[in-house]
């Protein structure tokens, strides 16, 4: 039985009531939708996301809702295991002095967790962002972040 139409039985089927992809393309989804990737690549120095990794204010646990960003993230780096990436944690200016380094390195937790190489990974404090009156940016979900910078392949 198929009961979603997606060609993989439902017996096989890790998402029986979702089509996902057909048989034979790719055993390793075993019938469930394709990620959609939240990320692409400048391969020149950054990775850059297009969706939020948020944090709450002066908070360094990687929240739920961040999860599946930082999971495509680590899909990319452990398909190019000899990508060296920094990651940059970055905070309000109201928030404790230490939190920003803090963000970075459960971002490492995380994603060694999902199986990218330790190696291959360093954290820092970014310096502060501008204020807004300075051509900053204004919104603290913007604000309160992890960015990745590629330092070595």
């Amino acid at each position: 039985m198929d009961t979603d139409g997606d060609g993989v039985d439902d017996a096989e089927d890790g998402c029986p009531a979702e089509p996902g992809v057909p048989a034979g393309s790719n055993r390793a989804l075993a019938g469930c939708p394709a990620p959609q990737l939240c990320l692409s690549i400048a391969l020149e120095s950054t990775i850059q996301i297009t969706a939020r990794i948020y944090f709450d204010r002066n908070q360094a646990t990687v929240p739920e809702r961040s999860k599946n960003v930082l999971d495509d993230v680590a899909t990319v780096l452990r398909e190019q295991p000899k990508m060296i990436v920094e990651l940059l944690g970055h905070q309000e200016a109201s928030e404790r002095a230490d939190i920003a380094a803090a963000r970075a390195h459960a971002v490492l937790e995380y994603l060694v967790s999902k199986g990218v190489d330790r190696a291959n990974l360093k954290t820092t404090r970014a310096a502060l962002d501008p204020p807004a009156a300075d051509g900053g940016v204004t919104d603290p979900d913007e604000i309160r972040r992890v960015s990745f910078r590629i330092v070595g392949r």
